[in-house]
């Protein structure tokens, strides 16, 4: 038998690299049947999502006016966790705490007892696997706190939701299950 959980039980929210609330950004993208929206406009209005890590290397190409956006979005709120070659030599390790300060406040905010990473971005070009990069858990920190391009935002996710024992389920067709990551998982047992 499997204990299942009331759905009135299950509390959402998400990482974006939009600050739109989720009923704005349903309609933005147009997914769902209009009606369908309008009911669940009401329930999605006051929900608004943590900043999402934004790194234009991984963009596709699909997104690019999202990304055209996000340009006037940086200058005058600072929403999105962006990630440059550019920026200080430790960003995507600020960028790894960051997440995983969010997971604690959400946890905290919405007193829930278990917390799920669901990743469902738009799909992401793959990154390189390479030996003494992210082949080993040890390499993948080791690179993350060299700031290297190749760390992937949704490797960072997964990173965050391993050391913070919350299961990450990869939605999307990139390889963000790179040999470092699962090495980091098999040693966490998560």
């Amino acid at each position: 038998m499997v204990t299942l959980i009331h759905p009135d039980d299950v509390v959402f929210g998400e990482w974006d690299i939009s600050n739109m609330n989720l009923a704005d950004d349903m309609a933005r993208a147009n997914v769902f049947d209009v009606d369908l929206q309008k009911q669940l406009r009401p329930y999605m209005e006051s929900m608004v999502p943590f900043p999402g890590i934004y790194d234009p290397d991984f963009i596709a190409v699909n997104h690019s006016l999202v990304s055209m956006t996000l340009i006037s979005l940086l200058q005058t709120k600072a929403h999105v966790l962006t990630l440059s070659s550019k920026e200080p030599r430790k960003i995507k390790l600020i960028k790894l705490l960051s997440i995983l300060g969010y997971i604690r406040e959400f946890k905290e905010n919405n007193k829930v007892d278990k917390v799920v990473v669901l990743w469902t971005a738009n799909t992401k070009r793959y990154s390189s696997v390479v030996v003494g990069f992210n082949d080993t858990m040890e390499n993948l920190f080791a690179s993350v706190d060299r700031n290297e391009a190749e760390i992937s935002p949704s490797t960072l996710y997964a990173i965050a939701g391993i050391l913070e024992n919350v299961p990450f389920i990869n939605g999307s067709p990139q390889n963000t299950f790179v040999p470092g990551l699962i090495d980091l998982a098999i040693k966490r047992n998560t």
